[in-house]
């Protein structure tokens, strides 16, 4: 997984909708459903809708993880 830009992460909420998380960071929505669905990101299960969880990304990306492979987040 590759971002296009920068963002700020300390400023957004712990989990956002994969629309939302698409906006961010300039992806097309359907990039970041596969993604989700092969596990390269983390993600959360909120009702029926499967959030991705930025806390746990951003903790990641903070401890210095650098590549987001599929199968990372294995549930």
């Amino acid at each position: 997984m590759e971002l296009d830009k920068k963002i700020n992460l300390v400023a957004i909420p712990p989990l956002l909708s994969q629309a939302r998380f698409a906006e961010m960071v300039g992806k097309e929505p359907k990039t970041i459903r596969s993604w989700v669905t092969t596990k390269a990101i983390p993600t959360v299960k909120v009702g029926g809708s499967r959030m991705v969880n930025i806390e746990m990304l951003k903790n990641d990306l903070e401890g210095g993880k650098k590549a987001f492979l599929a199968g990372d987040y294995d549930d």
